[in-house]
């Protein structure tokens, strides 16, 4: 018996060391909590009386009627007005009121419901740092005094008499992607702490630090607050097991539709920093960024930088939220009750797309090519039908001041990069640390080479007439270009021959079209951004239907490094064709194709481009092959002279490439257009070749060549390569 032991154990540990437990980590189990259930949060508000320092109280002498100061020795004296309008502290059979949970409640479905209960915290400065007035202090100290404070005074007192233990334990704390203990244990399962008047200073003098976070900062998990700090809670002293911490200041929280503590929050289902995206990325971020700069979007995890204000369906695919009376097959995916996640095995597709926040309808296709090694993408459609569908869904800071529109309803697109596991044995297949910012928009303005304009000009919206530097759309770059609602890099010394840091990059505050001043701050998106009406995507569009270039980039602190991760650098073609239309019912018909090879309308095209089908460039139709001007790499590329390659388009065996009569294929900027071994090419009678400025047109030995009468024009240092 005692040999046999010996060999179990020995066996559970060699399966510990060696990884090959059979745990399965599924993220739909949440972070360190349960994604599913009805729950209660403790929140405490904290002002700070400054009694030491009174001329650093960064509101003294201001009237701030949201949240203002109390009497320090009366615990819930003067309260924020807007609490009940934050979270609900019960939920009727009645659509919840607050803030918070209505957002949460909206985003899954119905899935999680998040309640709370208030206590008001007027501490003073003396309080915290007795021994050394005036000294500096963290986010734990204000936490442990606000706690101190409550338990000398009696314990637990809420404003709306929530004061047991029963109200704030549901669970059990876990960690990532593993299924929760759905029992209470104890300890009170989430504390989230807002305080009023912290404030950091690190630039001239005097310095100092009082309670680290300025306003809109904040952190999660239990690093926020002291793990050892107790509540005086039913006469006994209890701790907590979930923490965040934030600085919301003095204005009205229930109407800050993307503020810091719903992100902070959402940390706890999706996971740590590497799960920033959506616009809730930083430069602060320490893990790696499937792209150089950052991405703007929507979605729970976004923040300042987030377009629309309701979650996205990426992440209701992460946590599993689904509409079981919308979806009664369960499909992760469901678009009006069908599978929603396709490819091209799936062949032609049709469906009747209904409003995504309502429904949960949601449509995600996996692009057919990428690169040997490289991560998976999809492109996702959601049908947002803003203004229309009675739900918190438009566009961020609309609702503030009227200086920016709300959006308009129509399909709202992105690019998925990798992350496509929800289930594994293995942590690091499901929450993989190393793609930070993993979706990139398509907007229906497409993608552009920018120019960054020489003159300033001021933005008035929400932007407190901050002066900004100006952009203006300098050519269509359906590929490689920016689009509105990402940060741009920009090498304003002209000859560097590296991004090497985070100064080089800002999102777009100011764009011009044509000389005219588009709608304040585009980053944030605008009426434009949705694909509205009759509207279609294909390889000849822009934006067009293909993969996107990715650059792994660790960007942490000042300094960008390229991440050793294998990074898809082709454009690959495809026939894949995607109608859209507005049946004017808030439900759109989306129509799928996958054999839709034909440009009709004139192209500009730049990268590393792929055919592997079939292309037909249709009768007067012009496509350009030119050089990419916008950075899709760190290092200046030594031959093209700009921060990505010169354009090669292949065409690869087993692909067909036809030119009609009067089209027109032009290759400019040192492109190169190489025919493979195996691939075919027809030339219609009258169609064009134009080769100029150093680029080469290349028929490899094996090509088959059907020339009924190709113009073909070699100019400039240019050549025509055959066998």
């Amino acid at each position: 018996m005692g040999r046999r032991l010996v060999v179990l154990v020995f066996i559970f540990y060699f399966a510990i060391i060696t990884g090959f437990s059979q745990t399965q980590y599924d993220s739909r189990n949440g972070g360190s909590m349960p994604a599913h259930g009805k729950f209660r949060i403790l929140n405490i508000f904290i002002n700070i009386i400054y009694d030491q320092t009174p001329d650093r109280d960064p509101y003294a002498g201001q009237d701030t009627p949201q949240w203002r100061p109390g009497n320090p020795d009366v615990l819930n004296d003067s309260p924020p007005t807007y609490l009940l309008k934050f979270l609900d502290t019960a939920l009727t059979s009645q659509k919840p009121q607050g803030l918070m949970t209505t957002i949460f409640y909206e985003s899954s479905l119905g899935h999680l419901i998040m309640l709370g209960d208030f206590v008001v915290v007027n501490i003073r400065q003396s309080e915290i740092t007795p021994a050394k007035p005036g000294s500096n202090f963290g986010t734990a100290e204000v936490i442990r005094a606000a706690l101190t404070k409550i338990n000398s005074s009696g314990g637990l007192k809420t404003i709306y008499g929530h004061d047991h233990l029963s109200d704030y334990d549901f669970f059990e704390k876990g960690y990532l992607g593993v299924p929760k203990k759905m029992i209470p244990n104890g300890k009170i399962d989430f504390m989230m702490f807002f305080t009023r008047n912290t404030g950091r200073k690190e630039g001239g003098a005097p310095v100092y630090n009082y309670g680290q976070h300025n306003p809109g900062e904040g952190n999660s998990w239990e690093s926020a607050a002291c793990s050892k700090c107790t509540l005086l809670i039913d006469g006994q002293a209890v701790t907590n097991e979930i923490t965040t911490a934030q600085n919301v200041g003095i204005g009205d929280l229930s109407q800050v539709y993307k503020n810091i503590a719903f992100h902070e929050f959402s940390h706890n289902l999706f996971g740590g920093n590497d799960f920033h995206t959506s616009g809730g990325n930083h430069f602060g971020t320490s893990n790696p960024a499937v792209f150089t700069g950052l991405q703007g979007g929507y979605g729970l995890m976004g923040g300042a930088n987030a377009s629309l204000v309701s979650c996205n369906g990426y992440e209701r695919w992460r946590m599993g939220w689904i509409d079981t009376l919308n979806n009664p097959n369960r499909y992760e995916i469901a678009v009006n009750g069908a599978n929603g996640a396709i490819s091209k095995d799936d062949g032609p597709k049709t469906f009747i797309l209904r409003d995504f926040v309502t429904s949960g309808d949601a449509i995600r296709i996996q692009l057919p090519y990428v690169d040997a090694g490289a991560e998976h993408q999809y492109l996702w459609l959601e049908n947002h039908q803003v203004g229309r569908n009675h739900a918190v869904d438009f566009l961020q800071f609309s609702s503030e001041d009227n200086c920016r529109p709300s959006g308009s309803p129509g399909i709202y697109a992105y690019i998925q990069v990798g992350r496509d596991h929800l289930s594994s044995e293995k942590v690091s297949t499901v929450f993989t640390p190393d793609e930070t910012d993993n979706l990139r928009m398509l907007t229906a303005k497409g993608n552009w080479d920018m120019r960054l304009d020489t003159y300033y000009d001021t933005t008035n919206c929400i932007a407190w007439r901050q002066i900004r530097p100006a952009e203006s759309y300098k050519r269509e770059n359906a590929f490689c270009g920016y689009n509105d609602m990402q940060s741009h890099c920009w090498d304003t010394t002209g000859h560097a021959a590296k991004i090497d840091g985070h100064v080089w990059c800002t999102y777009p505050w100011i764009i011009r079209r044509m000389g005219i001043k588009e709608a304040p701050l585009p980053f944030l998106g605008d009426n434009l951004t949705a694909f509205s009406g009759r509207s279609h995507m294909d390889m000849g569009s822009n934006p067009a239907a293909v993969n996107v270039v990715t650059h792994y980039t660790s960007q942490y602190g000042m300094q960008f490094k390229t991440y050793n991760k294998t990074n898809n650098k082709t454009i690959y073609l495809s026939g894949l064709s995607i109608k859209m239309q507005d049946l004017g019912d808030l439900s759109m018909r989306i129509e799928i194709r996958w054999d839709d090879y034909t440009i009709r309308n004139n192209v500009r095209w730049t990268g590393t481009i792929a055919l592997k089908e079939k292309l037909i460039i249709g009768k007067k139709v012009t496509a350009l092959l030119d050089q990419n001007e916008t950075p899709v790499q760190l290092d200046r590329d030594s031959v093209s002279g700009y921060f990505g390659p010169i354009t090669v388009f292949s065409c690869d065996s087993g692909s067909t490439m036809e030119m009609q009569k009067a089209s027109r294929l032009v290759l400019d900027q040192k492109s190169s257009f190489i025919v493979r071994k195996g691939a075919r090419i027809i030339f219609d009678k009258g169609c064009n070749i134009i080769i100029r400025n150093g680029s080469v047109f290349r028929i490899e030995a094996g090509a088959i060549v059907e020339d009924l009468g190709a113009k073909i024009k070699v100019k400039s240092e240019a050549q025509f390569i055959k066998p």
